[in-house]
């Protein structure tokens, strides 16, 4: 890392003076200081970054280059680099931001977060999460952190106390709970361990983290059949508590280098946001244009944003990368099929079952494609031709029966109903769609029968608003 040198000619000042050493920690708010002396600004090296890297990098440099007495240029610098894993930089500009505002609770705590990530100088890290909690506000991810950098140094004492005070600030803390109990199940103080831990689990019954301490703790205290029963919620669930930190989360945010933008794209469909995992594809595919893959979910992205014509530029686009790309020639299906281009939609579904004519799944998702783009009769072809080949599953027997149901056979549609609830007896719109079904057919109670049984997994679907206009009461 390079270091450019700024002399700045400032008055000098006398720092302000230190409140007393006492038993507790001081929270006085110090007053922010100027620096005098040379003040260097990192310059890591960015030759072999990502174009959106390098870019950020250098807006947050030139910000400090301008304002190099201003703090919050450097806490930017200091996040930024932070974000994309520079970590020198990063403590470093925390530092002069710091130093420059003293009375900013930010900047020791996440120099200190820096310092625990690297594995540098513990003493000094252990310094910085004092002096940050001194003067911030109730925050626990600071008391967590600090008394795990306590715990990690053999201070378990210390670091219990924390423990207990991060779970106190008027937030249920799971995290905290359970390092506590884990804690105390080493210093052998079972019963103090287990209602921890079993805090924790009440704040995230999913934790498979926690449920694993369960286990260790009951094979200790010698009670096998709750040890075995927590050591098989283990293995179902994964570990899903961690520390809630906005300061963390908000440097996270700065990142822009590819897999982390893929990484929240993808999360974002999987939530079903696609207007939001738009834009972050977009900026995937000026790291990596030539990434057939990126391309393909942007085709996926502008089709479920109801903008086929730029779906079919990037799977076409995804195609000329890659020519065999079964996704991209189901999205160019999907998207002609939006279009109202029927024998365009089928020729590329006939493409896509020549590269995998066994395929149930391409079978179905077409016939889902047609279904929704009312091509009902084309979706039964689909579905009749996926069935040949295999099970089609609860969601492809549901679109079914809606297809029969609009083509006017609905007794037919009826089965299919019943086939997708017993395939998941949970499926709220397959019981939804029965009862609806059963009412056309004047089989009302049969109807108000289903419809109870939507309401009963789902109090805010439509049956429980059918129920309401019948004036039966949702169970």
């Amino acid at each position: 890392m390079q270091l450019t040198a700024i002399v700045l000619a400032q008055t000098e000042k006398a720092a302000p003076s230190q409140p007393e050493q006492r038993t507790t920690i001081s929270r006085v708010r110090p007053r922010p200081k100027p620096i005098t002396g040379p003040v260097f600004i990192p310059d890591p090296t960015t030759k072999d970054m990502q174009p959106l890297v390098k870019e950020a990098i250098e807006k947050a440099r030139k910000s400090v280059l301008d304002q190099p007495t201003k703090s919050s240029a450097w806490t930017g610098l200091g996040a930024t680099c932070d974000a994309h894993g520079l970590y020198d930089c990063a403590e470093f500009a925390y530092a002069r931001a710091f130093e420059l505002d003293p009375s900013d609770y930010r900047n020791p705590y996440l120099q200190a977060v820096v310092l625990d990530v690297t594995g540098r100088e513990p003493k000094k890290a252990l310094e910085l999460y004092e002096r940050a909690y001194a003067l911030a506000p109730p925050y626990p991810p600071i008391l967590w952190r600090w008394a795990k950098a306590l715990e990690r140094s053999g201070r378990a004492d210390k670091a219990l106390e924390l423990y207990f005070q991060s779970t106190e600030l008027g937030q249920p803390l799971a995290i905290g709970h359970r390092s506590a109990g884990q804690l105390l199940m080493s210093a052998a103080r079972h019963a103090e361990a287990e209602l921890h831990l079993k805090q924790s689990l009440a704040i995230a019954p999913g934790d498979g983290a926690t449920h694993a301490a369960l286990a260790q703790l009951y094979r200790r205290m010698n009670k096998r059949k709750l040890s075995k029963l927590h050591a098989a919620k283990a293995k179902e669930f994964e570990p899903v508590v961690d520390v809630p930190d906005p300061l963390r989360d908000k440097m996270r945010s700065l990142a822009v280098d590819s897999a982390t933008l893929m990484f929240r794209a993808k999360n974002a469909i999987g939530a079903g946001d696609f207007a939001s995992a738009t834009p972050l594809f977009e900026l995937c595919e000026r790291a990596l244009p030539n990434d057939s893959k990126i391309q393909v979910y942007l085709a996926t992205c502008y089709r479920a944003t109801d903008r086929p014509d730029k779906a079919i530029t990037h799977a076409k686009r995804a195609l000329t990368l890659n020519p065999d790309n079964l996704s991209a020639i189901l999205e160019l299906a999907a998207a002609s099929a939006i279009k109202g281009e029927i024998d365009n939609a089928t020729k590329y579904y006939e493409h896509a079952q020549r590269l995998n004519p066994n395929n149930v799944r391409i079978d179905t998702w077409m016939a889902d494609v047609f279904i929704k783009a009312s091509y009902n009769n084309l979706g039964i072809l689909a579905m009749e031709r996926g069935q040949r080949k295999g099970e089609v599953g609860a969601h492809a027997h549901w679109m079914w029966g809606v297809a029969l149901t609009e083509n006017d056979d609905t007794y037919e549609a009826i089965e299919h109903f019943k086939k997708a609830i017993e395939a998941n007896a949970n499926f709220t719109n397959a019981y939804y769609s029965l009862g609806l079904a059963y009412e056309s057919l004047d089989r009302l109670d049969d109807a108000i029968e289903q419809y109870k049984l939507a309401g009963a997994l789902d109090r805010n679907h439509l049956a429980a608003q059918r129920l309401d206009m019948l004036g039966i009461e949702v169970p």
